[in-house]
C-alpha cells in the first residue's frame, strides 16, 4: 500500500515537471518566433526605406522565406502536440489516488494524442514540399520515374 502511494506520488510529481517542461518549451518557442517576426517586420520597412542592393534584397527574401517554412513547421509541431500537453494537464490535475485509465475521457482521448502524434510525421514533409521548390521538384520526378511491376501470380 505505502509502495502504491509512493508510486502514485512519484507519478504526480513527474507528470507536473514534464507539463511545466512542455509548456515552458510551447512559450518559449512562441515568444522566440515573435521576436523573428518583429525583427522580419523591421527589415522590411528598413528595405523601403532606404536604397539596398538588389543581392541584399533577394538575400533578405530568401531569408525571410526561409523564416515562413520555419515558422509552419514550428507551427504543425506545436498544434500536433496540443492534445499531449493538455492530457498532462489533466493528468496532473487529478487528485491523488485516482486512476485516469478508469475515466471513460482518457479511453477517449487517447486515441486523438496517438493521431496528433503521427499527424506531425505527415505535416512536415507536406510543409517542405508546398515551401521549397526544390524538394517539390524532386518529388514529383521522382513519382514520375516510379515503375510498377505486375505481380507474379502463379
Amino acid at each position: 500500500m505505502l509502495a502504491q502511494i509512493y508510486s502514485d506520488g512519484l507519478l504526480f510529481y513527474l507528470n507536473c515537471a514534464l507539463a511545466t517542461i512542455l509548456i515552458s518549451c510551447v512559450l518559449f518557442i512562441t515568444c522566440s518566433y515573435m521576436i523573428l517576426y518583429r525583427e522580419t517586420l523591421r527589415q522590411r520597412k528598413k528595405i523601403k526605406s532606404q536604397q539596398l542592393t538588389q543581392e541584399a534584397v533577394e538575400r533578405f527574401a530568401k531569408e525571410s522565406k526561409a523564416l515562413k517554412t520555419t515558422v509552419y513547421i514550428v507551427g504543425a509541431v506545436v498544434f500536433c502536440l496540443l492534445p499531449a500537453a493538455f492530457s498532462l494537464l489533466w493528468l496532473v490535475s487529478l487528485p491523488p489516488g485516482v486512476n485516469p485509465r478508469e475515466s471513460k475521457f482518457f479511453y477517449a482521448y487517447a486515441p486523438w494524442i496517438s493521431t496528433f502524434g503521427m499527424l506531425n510525421s505527415l505535416l512536415n514533409p507536406l510543409i517542405y514540399c508546398w515551401r521549397q521548390k526544390e524538394m517539390r521538384n524532386f518529388v514529383l520526378r521522382f513519382q514520375a520515374h516510379q515503375v510498377v511491376l505486375p505481380v507474379n501470380q502463379s
